[in-house]
């Protein structure tokens, strides 16, 4: 079996550390495909081996902040290969309370077709999602464990300047999951849906004294949905908002 050395760099040519590599073959035959996996190293150095030594194959790179590179027609070769990712386009902005305070610590992404990027925000509640084309893409807001109400996707595209995203604090329900005999219960996943059945909020019950709080609920009631796996083990309608000592019995 032959290989294949990179040395990827950034666009000033500094190495460009933690890059996955990987290798195909040229046909795109998905079933026999798959060549080689690899990182870069901090010298922005990777082996990829094995390789079919008079084979041509296809190489993709990919890191956070840099556009995604391929290449077709590769073969084998005893040199090492050099690779220059391109930074792309940038899509950067804010993310803010309802009071206009920065939130930090919250992921944000950006997708189109098969790409996605993401970030968290700094403590100023800044982020930059990098290696983008100018183009259309759908950015999400993931702030529901941060009991932050969830938001609808916006559509932005890199260069048409800031997006400022402003979250909407939740409302919370809580309680405990007993079994018949009055026993705890965890690992218990809980829904909460609207009224037209789509859901608004989930989490777990991990705690060992079946305790559960659910955040990041719109003002209102919500269809509370218990289950374990794909299996519905409780159902409670009309939760309002603000209740903290919502008794759940799942049956054994």
């Amino acid at each position: 079996a032959a290989s294949l050395e990179l040395l990827v760099t950034s666009a000033d040519g500094q190495p460009v550390p933690r890059a996955a590599v990987s290798a195909r073959l040229a046909d795109g035959n998905m079933a026999r495909g798959f060549l080689a996996f690899t990182y870069t190293d901090d010298r922005g150095r990777a082996r990829l081996y094995p390789l079919p030594p008079n084979e041509p194959f296809s190489i993709e790179i990919k890191h956070a902040g840099h556009k995604q590179f391929r290449e077709e027609g590769v073969r084998a070769s005893t040199d090492a290969k050099p690779v220059r990712l391109d930074p792309g386009a940038r899509l950067q902005g804010v993310v803010v309370d309802g009071d206009g305070k920065p939130v930090a610590g919250i992921h944000v992404s950006a997708g189109a077709g098969s790409v996605r990027v993401s970030a968290r925000t700094d403590a100023e509640g800044r982020f930059q999602l990098g290696g983008l084309e100018v183009k259309p893409y759908e950015v999400r807001v993931n702030a529901a464990r941060s009991g932050y109400i969830p938001t609808d996707p916006v559509t932005a595209t890199p260069g048409e300047g800031e997006l400022r995203l402003v979250l909407r604090k939740g409302e919370s329900i809580s309680g405990k999951v007993i079994d018949p005999t009055g026993n705890p219960v965890r690992q218990i996943q809980i829904r909460a849906l609207d009224a037209g059945g789509n859901s608004v909020a989930t989490g777990w019950v991990w705690q060992m004294t079946g305790k559960f709080e659910l955040t990041g609920l719109p003002k209102g009631s919500s269809t509370l949905r218990f289950l374990r796996g794909q299996d519905i083990k409780a159902e409670f309608s009309s939760v309002a908002t603000g209740t903290k000592d919502l008794k759940v019995t799942i049956p054994d």
